[in-house]
């Protein structure tokens, strides 16, 4: 990927209703299963869609004469007829294939991994290479099986042009920032502009500032979402930086901003004593270390997270996936973070006599639910807290290994603890940073 000249990059983001870019689609070298008509259709279509360009039909004037050596001259030519402002030559690679073994319940499968990679060549109207973007599909079963090549490169190409369109055509406007978390965007949807997008903004001037109050004008710097569009019009909301009333911005469209944390975690749990352990204690309280990243488009954001605690004679590592949304409570300061998912933890805990050549381990895994208030105290570091809930299943069958090398089920007079039950409730705080 390569960006664009600063001239055509604000001549293509400043898109009106009066005059859209100009665009044609054409291939180049195609994998001899796939249709390249139907490539460039659903590469057209996707453009279509976009409302951001005029999509013309160029394939026919390309024709099959088109190779390396020509190809800007052959462009620039198709350009200069079609009156175009980027043309797009596509590229399908032959598939590749991999196979691995896996276990599957309690046989060995191979398993085959094809993939088809499409990528696109952008060019100006003078035949210029402005930008290169590749995407891969690909789709795995139990060998042996055939893929359907040709669905997978259509399913590439339609990505291809979702990226191109977000890093080689990010829509871009300028305005005059208002007061408040709420903004009137002299823009719309005949700009590009969708309800949901993600915009980061900064301070802009067309001159040098002349004075102290313009110079203060330029501070604005933060991330803005659209929450309603008009074809002219739109509206925005501040998620996080400052705006400066009256100060000139431009917000570019955002590609996929990111939210990472680390945190201490307080869970309680329950345990029941072994015959080595005296205590009648039943509880724990695991003290971890929470580390979190996730996507932030304040839509549905994904992600995962990573925690690593200890407790008296026991300690654990546990995974979690998770799928939610960030709602703004007093942007752009206050929100609201929830999300679910389901996650596994894995624990070891001592054993209480030297005959073991290991310690306990046993796993637990289910469901979990995550409600926390993240507040910014800068444009992107803030603070966190929160609680977390989980079903999890409980330990009660613990594996050891003898000297010998063999596995086996704990006995109750080797554990500390025969039983493990993690709290449905547990708690965090910690800090977590905005990447945008």
């Amino acid at each position: 990927m390569r960006n664009l000249p600063i001239a055509l990059l604000l001549a293509l983001a400043a898109v009106s209703a009066a005059a859209l870019p100009r665009i044609g689609v054409v291939t180049l070298d195609v994998y001899g299963e796939v249709d390249s008509a139907a490539v460039i259709e659903q590469v057209e279509t996707g453009y279509v869609r976009s409302g951001r360009f005029e999509v013309v039909s160029v394939a026919e004037l390309a024709g099959d004469g088109l190779t390396p050596e020509n190809i800007a001259y052959r462009l620039d030519e198709i350009s200069s007829e079609e009156n175009l402002d980027v043309i797009v030559a596509i590229d399908v690679r032959p598939p590749a294939t991999d196979e691995y073994t896996t276990r599957r319940n309690d046989s060995l499968i191979t398993v085959r991994e094809v993939s088809v990679e499409v990528s696109g060549r952008f060019y100006s109207s003078a035949g210029s290479l402005i930008g290169t973007v590749s995407e891969r599909a690909f789709d795995e079963r139990e060998a042996p099986y055939s893929a359907d090549v040709q669905r997978l490169a259509l399913r590439a190409a339609g990505e291809l042009v979702s990226r191109s369109l977000l890093e080689l055509f990010p829509v871009e406007i300028r305005f005059t920032a208002g007061s408040g978390a709420d903004q009137e965007i002299p823009a719309g949807s005949s700009a590009g502009l969708e309800k949901g997008m993600v915009m980061s903004v900064i301070g802009s001037s067309q001159g040098v500032p002349a004075t102290r109050e313009e110079y203060e004008l330029l501070g604005s710097r933060g991330l803005v979402q659209i929450t309603s569009v008009g074809n002219s019009t739109a509206r925005a909301r501040l998620l996080a930086g400052r705006l400066v009333e009256g100060g000139p911005v431009t917000a570019v469209e955002s590609g996929q901003p990111a939210a990472v944390s680390i945190s201490y975690q307080a869970c309680p749990a329950s345990v029941e004593p072994g015959d080595s352990l005296d205590s009648d204690d039943g509880t724990l309280l695991v003290n971890s270390v929470r580390i979190e990243g996730r996507t932030a488009k304040w839509g549905l954001s994904f992600g995962g997270a990573l925690n690593a605690g200890t407790a008296d004679r026991l300690s654990s590592v546990g995974v979690e996936g998770m799928v939610g949304t960030r709602i703004p409570v007093s942007p752009p300061g206050l929100a609201l973070s929830l999300h679910g998912g389901a996650g596994m933890s894995f624990l070891i805990q001592e054993t209480a006599v030297d005959t073991l050549a290991s310690n306990a381990s046993g796993f637990s895994f289910g469901g979990m639910a995550s409600a926390g208030l993240e507040f910014l105290l800068t444009g992107h570091l803030g603070l966190e807290a929160g609680a977390i809930g989980r079903l999890y299943t409980n330990i009660d069958g613990w594996n050891v290994q003898q000297y010998n090398g063999v596995n086996r089920d704990a006995e109750a007079s080797e554990l500390y603890y025969t039983e493990y039950r993690e709290a449905p409730l547990s708690f965090r705080a910690g800090l977590w940073y905005l990447i945008y």
